[in-house]
Formats: structure tokens, C-alpha cells, sequence
């Protein structure tokens, strides 16, 4: 039964990909001025077909995932995995994340610059750039 539900969970997670909203006109402005990629702790295959299947793929450059590096954010080490894949640095690296501990304080434990999409009501403790919506993200980079 696990290894159905395994099969399962592979096959039709990729299939649940609801955008924010504004999500692709915002990222075809960003693109436009910035080198994107995705930092998640997803599963290799689940997120490419997930970005794959939403037309989100040609919007960024790397995609890493805990499962290649091995760890998951919070950790150090996948930021620090992710600027030396792509070549950039720390302080020309912005996050933009949805959770607080792992996108936002994981990047700042590496001195990337964040910003914190506060969509699900979570509540910062620290005092960082936010937004409520992604066309504010316009406004802010």
C-alpha cells in the first residue's frame, strides 16, 4: 500500500498547481530585468512537472530541490548550494518566499535580501520587506 500511495503521491501532486494570482504577468516583468530560480523542498521530478505543467518553467533559469542538495531550507547549505550553482552572490541575491523560517530566515542566514509574500497570514518576526499580493513585488525591486 506505501508504495502506491508513494506512485500516487508523485503522479498527481504535479497536476495542483494553482497560481497566485498575477503570477504570470509579474513574472514575465521580473524576467525581463532578473535571473530567477527556484529554491524548494520539493521532490526533483514533482517540481519540474509542477512547473512544467503551470507554464512557469521558461520563467527561471535553476530549479533546486532539497531532494538534489540534500538538505532542506532552512538549511545554509541549500542557499549556499543554490549561489554557487547560478554564480551569484549573497548580496546580489533576493528570496521571495512565502514562509517566513524557511525562505526568509534561511536567506538572511546566508546575507541574501528577502522578501516575505505574506499569503497565508503568517506573521513575520523580524522586520523585512513584505507584500500582500505579487504585482506589489513591481513596486519593491
Amino acid at each position: 500500500m506505501i508504495d502506491v500511495l508513494s506512485v500516487d503521491y508523485i503522479t498527481y501532486l504535479a497536476d495542483h498547481n494553482a497560481l497566485f494570482e498575477n503570477a504570470i504577468p509579474v513574472l514575465e516583468y521580473l524576467k525581463k530585468s532578473y535571473k530567477m530560480h527556484i529554491i524548494t523542498n520539493g521532490f526533483e521530478e514533482v517540481q519540474h512537472r509542477k512547473l512544467q505543467n503551470s507554464n512557469l518553467l521558461p520563467f527561471f533559469d535553476h530549479i533546486i530541490t532539497s531532494e538534489k542538495v540534500g538538505v532542506k531550507k532552512p538549511n545554509k547549505e541549500i542557499f549556499e548550494y543554490a549561489m554557487n550553482v547560478t554564480g551569484a552572490g549573497a548580496g546580489e541575491s533576493m528570496m521571495i518566499g512565502d514562509n517566513f523560517e524557511a525562505d526568509i530566515l534561511g536567506a538572511m542566514n546566508v546575507g541574501m535580501q528577502v522578501i516575505f509574500c505574506k499569503f497565508n497570514g503568517e506573521i513575520a518576526t523580524r522586520d523585512v520587506p513584505m507584500v500582500d499580493n505579487l504585482t506589489q513585488l513591481k513596486n519593491l525591486l
